[in-house]
């Protein structure tokens, strides 16, 4: 997911609360954000390497105000080795999160959590649920010499269509490393424009760019370092054709996407059926122990 998408899954997993929000934003999307100072996704990912054997982690450090990337490394960080040129990432592992960041603050801990389940679910989706064959994901269309990181990778799309006499059509579509990021990348806006709608036709929020302005921007402001801040809510622009429709409550383009909306929300809805349980826990953290005195 890009940030957009795990901002807005968020708020609709807290019903629309945006004091809520406001409160919790910040440290669901840091996962993404540091990525600024520690680099590769495994090390905020908990991502295991392709033969399952090691999983890369970083402990999140408490204060962003003051983070850069020359005390990043006054963290524990460990970079599993293994990992192949690819444009996706690997397996998510939740517990090797759970095991060296436990001592978070609840909300902190709650929003980094967040957003791993809500990458889990969209990443197992965009593999096995979209028609998108990601098994030669290592291989390469090129020869070795004009072979890259960026372009490395061979993905077959399938997806069926209804024919002009209503006869049901296959088509495929192959992409190297760069055609299937931007596959994707039009695939999450696409998602944007869905959650808006979502949320809007639940709880009557225009979420705008002029909302993210609001209520992501001037929280990362504040909660995050100058430099830190910039750079997370840099990449967080919605295209201007998506931003005008969300604004206009425009929703005649909601099948425009690659997929069927249908699957788009199935996939929101189990995400989302599992925020609360997320709150639940961080509740029930900082809520004070309580018993009575032996001698009581």
């Amino acid at each position: 997911m890009i940030t957009l998408q795990h901002s807005l899954v968020t708020l609709f997993g807290l019903r629309g609360d945006e004091a809520e929000f406001d409160r919790e934003i910040p440290y669901v999307l840091i996962p993404d954000a540091i990525r600024r100072y520690c680099g590769p996704r495994p090390y905020s990912h908990f991502e295991e390497t392709p033969d399952g054997r090691e999983v890369s982690y970083l402990h999140f450090p408490r204060n962003l105000r003051s983070l850069t990337k020359d005390n990043i490394g006054n963290e524990r960080m460990y970079l599993a080795t293994g990992y192949r040129p690819c444009v996706l990432g690997e397996r998510t592992h939740l517990e090797k999160f759970e095991q060296t960041n436990g001592d978070l603050p609840p909300m902190y801990y709650s929003g980094v959590k967040k957003h791993l389940v809500q990458d889990i679910i969209f990443d197992e989706f965009v593999r096995s649920e979209i028609g998108l064959d990601c098994s030669r994901r290592f291989e390469s269309m090129y020869p070795p010499e004009e072979t890259t990181g960026k372009n490395v990778g061979i993905y077959v799309f399938t997806r069926e269509r209804k024919g002009s006499n209503g006869e049901s059509l296959v088509e495929q579509e192959t992409f190297d490393g760069n055609g299937v990021r931007k596959f994707i990348a039009d695939f999450e806006n696409q998602g944007v424009y869905i959650l808006a709608y979502m949320l809007y036709k639940s709880y009557g929020i225009t979420v705008n760019q002029e909302w993210f302005d609001k209520h992501v921007k001037t929280v990362l402001d504040r909660e995050y370092s100058e430099d830190l801040a910039k750079g997370t809510y840099q990449y967080m622009k919605i295209p201007e054709e998506i931003n005008k429709r969300i604004t206009e409550h425009d929703w005649s383009h909601l099948e425009d996407g690659p997929i069927p909306l249908k699957k788009y929300i199935e996939m929101y809805e189990r995400v989302i059926k599992i925020m609360p349980d997320i709150d639940a826990e961080r509740i029930s953290k900082e809520q004070p122990e309580t018993g009575t005195r032996d001698d009581d």
